[in-house]
């Protein structure tokens, strides 16, 4: 069943994030995944965004993503993220059976 890891990010130092995204994604590499979005503008229609940079990433199941994110590459990436922005992660399942 596939799997999606969003990411809201409130960006408080574009280069330290921008530093973030590279080692980020280089810590995927091998890691079957697709990026589905990344908007730095979403429209939102209700309520409040955890951040106002959105990432959407599809992965094959929730253990391909703790696999990734608990990786001694992934282990790399946190402390520029933790230095650069604010960030609310979480992981949805495509259980939708219409």
């Amino acid at each position: 069943m596939a799997a999606y890891f969003l990411a809201a990010v409130d960006i408080n130092d574009v280069k330290g994030f921008q530093k973030y995204s590279e080692v980020g994604f280089a810590s995927m590499e091998g890691i079957k995944f697709e990026v589905v979005s990344i908007d730095d503008n979403p429209l939102l229609l209700e309520g409040k965004l955890p951040g106002h940079h959105i990432v959407i990433l599809k992965f094959d199941t929730k253990e391909d993503i703790k696999k990734w994110y608990d990786s001694a590459a992934y282990a790399k990436a946190k402390p520029f993220r933790h230095a650069s922005c604010d960030t609310a992660f979480f992981v949805a399942l495509d259980e939708f059976k219409g």
